[in-house]
């Protein structure tokens, strides 16, 4: 038997595959865009901006997330740096022959849509509640 393919949620695929979480520098498993830090009253956020000329971010590739954790395994036994763009540690089912963290893992594209449906809907209510 075999593996060849996963979806998590977030905090599931961040546990699983041992990568920052989505709220977190480097947070995107199929991308290596840092995010931003933008203070708050109550702390921060990280935020990932918008780039219209680059609207997917630099993507990472199979050899880059394979380039990051043997990088990330290196400098963790220093413990140097807590990650490296986002890798924290070496994933138990990188071990199977025909699995890769990032091309054979899926976004988990319900929780974002359903994110956008709750934003969208809080939206509506305050304009409807403003022009009313």
């Amino acid at each position: 038997t075999f593996l060849i393919a996963a979806v998590f949620d977030k905090p599931a695929r961040s546990s699983i595959i041992k990568i920052n979480s989505s709220n977190g520098y480097y947070g995107c498993l199929k991308c290596v865009q840092k995010g931003k830090n933008i203070p708050t009253e109550r702390g921060f956020v990280i935020t990932y901006p918008y780039d219209i000329s680059n609207p997917d971010g630099p993507p990472r590739t199979e050899d880059l997330y394979n380039e990051h954790l043997e990088e990330q395994l290196i400098t963790r036994r220093s413990k140097a740096i807590p990650h490296r763009f986002g890798i924290k540690a070496n994933c138990s089912l990188n071990q199977l022959k025909y699995f890769n963290a990032v091309k054979n893992t899926n976004i988990d594209a319900m929780h974002n849509r359903c994110t956008l449906i709750k934003f969208e809907t809080t939206i509506l209510y305050f304009i409807s509640a403003t022009v009313n």
